[in-house]
């Protein structure tokens, strides 16, 4: 049950009595069920395994499946699921929503962790030997001592965004004064292909040199060109790479890995 105690997850069983690995989400106030078919988060657990076989699949030789649930501490809309296989351990975080499950983020057990303890954002926390290991999620990187406002703001951005809305996602945090904040924004810029956004986080780092590159860049007629400068500038090499392959832009790959060597 969540914090607030209008859901309620589960696993459930197939009529054979084996676990059928998928999400149930009960609301009471709406007397609704939500089902989720997690194959995607399971496939990444196995080589083997490919992401077109169905959840069944993998039930059936019993070496892949959802083992726990824990919702946040704090946050009712905020779940983690434990998948479990072989030799290694998944933890998958999803906001719970209207229209289902919606995936925020994956992390694999720290080295040296045995047991997932719980879910308090900003962390994951897990036991060790002897001791509890704190992993920050990864909107909370840099800012895992944040004050209570900050979290609440940065949990909201990671909604907005995993939702898919950029521009409510900057609404959460635009009153932020904390550059790592701005830094995470900006490099999630990368991924969304959101230029615009980018600008403003560059303005509230005061990186000007950056924000220089990436006037020059947007010259460009590629979208992905300029991405890849906006990747360069903050630090993202690998993703400036595969961009400008994407781009076809290899006059600017070449001047890259000249750079580079």
């Amino acid at each position: 049950m969540n914090s607030t105690g209008n859901k309620i997850a589960f696993l459930g069983q197939d009529q054979s009595g084996l676990d059928d690995g998928r999400v149930y989400i009960y609301s009471p106030d709406r007397q609704k069920i939500q089902v989720h078919d997690t194959h995607h988060a399971l496939s990444r657990l196995g080589d083997h395994i490919s992401e077109e076989e169905t959840i069944s699949g993998f039930n059936q030789n019993g070496t892949i499946r959802p083992v726990d649930l824990k919702w946040d501490e704090r946050d009712p809309s905020l779940l983690c699921v434990h998948y479990q296989g072989e030799s290694d351990n998944l933890l998958v975080c999803y906001w719970a929503t209207d229209n289902g499950l919606i995936e925020q983020e994956e992390v694999r057990f720290p080295e040296n962790s045995r047991t997932f303890l719980s879910l308090r954002a900003p962390f994951f926390v897990f036991s060790s030997n002897d001791d509890v290991v704190c992993h920050p999620l990864r909107d909370f990187v840099g800012l895992e001592n944040c004050d209570d406002t900050t979290r609440s703001a940065l949990l909201d951005f990671s909604r907005q965004m995993a939702i898919g809305d950029l521009d409510a996602a900057f609404n959460s945090i635009k009153l932020i004064k904390n550059e790592r904040v701005w830094l995470n924004l900006a490099k999630r810029c990368v991924f969304t292909k959101r230029l615009d956004v980018a600008k403003v986080c560059l303005a509230n780092m005061g990186n000007a040199r950056a924000a220089a590159a990436l006037r020059k860049a947007q010259k460009e007629p590629e979208l992905e060109a300029q991405i890849a400068m906006l990747a360069l500038q903050l630090g993202l090499v690998p993703e400036a790479e595969k961009l400008y392959k994407q781009a076809k832009r290899y006059d600017l790959l070449n001047k890259f890995y000249q750079v580079r060597t």
